[in-house]
This record gives structure tokens, sequence and C-alpha cells, in this order.
């Protein structure tokens, strides 16, 4: 490992797309692999990408399919109404 795969929380912040406070109380409760070096808190890449996979929720169904059938249904009964049916 290098300095370069230790971020630092503001750095991490960045790429989690989260405020600092969050990843400190993360770090403090033990949610997230971190390093503490003389008062500072560094976090490893490989420790957010582990997060990040901990904590993946695959979609239950797809938006496009039920989008598109959603639009469709709309067409079919505009199509039913404009032919008086």
């Amino acid at each position: 490992m290098t300095s370069s795969d230790l971020l630092s929380v503001r750095e991490a912040a960045v790429e989690l797309r989260l405020c600092k406070d969050v990843l400190y109380e993360m770090a403090a409760a033990g949610e997230i692999d971190h390093y503490r070096i003389r008062g500072r808190i560094f976090i490893p890449r490989e420790a957010i990408e582990k997060f990040l996979k901990a904590n993946f929720f695959p979609a239950k169904r797809s938006f496009f399919r039920s989008h598109r059938s959603g639009l469709s249904n709309l067409a079919s009964s505009q199509d039913r109404e404009a032919r008086g049916q």
C-alpha cells in the first residue's frame, strides 16, 4: 500500500459524496476500516470499495421495463378513447 492508497477524511467524503462528519461517525462506530495516525484519520481506498460492496442493494425490478409498460398502457388507453371504445 502506498500513501496514494490512503485518503484523508475530506478526500474520502468527496469520493463517497458524503459529508466529513458522517465519515468521522462511521470510523468511530467501526463501520469503515481506517487508520488513525497522530490524531488524523486516513481511509484506505480498498476500505471504501469494501464498504460499497457490503452496502450494495440491487434493484428489484427494472425501471425501464416498468416505465415503458406504463407508457404503452397509457398509449393503449388513449387509442381506445380516441376510437370511442
